[in-house]
């Protein structure tokens, strides 16, 4: 995909679910939900975890293939060529383990061309954003703050205070 499509994919994803720049505040507006989970070991997720999720909110969406793209860009000392990484995998659980294996981004978001939800995934943890309207298609016991609290008992006040905002406790 080329950089400007990406980065035009990107900053609508940005403008309407997630803004990791913008943390602790990343989610945006009312008409969002999202949660947060810790990493599994060297992966993500379980296989479990990417059926009830991601691959859920595809399937909803109808589409086959999810969109995998850097939060940033980069720019090479030795060219200073400016790219953003990317990858396009089908939306089933051995593409995206296999994605996840080779994976070399530092954090990066999983979406698809609804642009109706968002995960975005660093070193040590992911969450999930998406519409209001499709919050039927996560379980509920995605949505228990308490468990990501339990899940993260070494958050410090930032953090914390990051959770509540992607869980939109007030």
């Amino acid at each position: 995909m080329t950089l400007d499509k990406i980065n035009e994919l990107v900053e609508s994803i940005n403008n309407a679910l997630i803004q990791p720049s913008n943390f602790p505040e990343v989610r945006i507006g009312a008409n969002t939900l999202g949660f947060i989970k810790r990493k599994e070991g060297d992966h993500w997720m379980s296989q479990d975890v990417f059926e009830k999720t991601i691959q859920k909110l595809a399937n909803y969406s109808e589409v086959n293939e999810l969109i995998v793209a850097e939060d940033f860009e980069r720019v090479y000392k030795s060219s200073g060529k400016t790219v953003r990484l990317n990858d396009i995998v089908s939306r089933n659980w051995r593409d995206f383990s296999q994605f996840s294996e080779k994976n070399e981004m530092i954090s990066f978001y999983v979406f698809d061309n609804s642009l109706s939800w968002c995960g975005w995934f660093n070193d040590s943890y992911w969450c999930l954003v998406y519409e209001s309207s499709i919050r039927d298609t996560i379980e509920a016991s995605f949505l228990n703050v308490d468990k990501a609290f339990q899940a993260f008992p070494e958050a410090d006040q930032q953090f914390k205070s990051f959770i509540n905002n992607l869980y939109d406790v007030s």
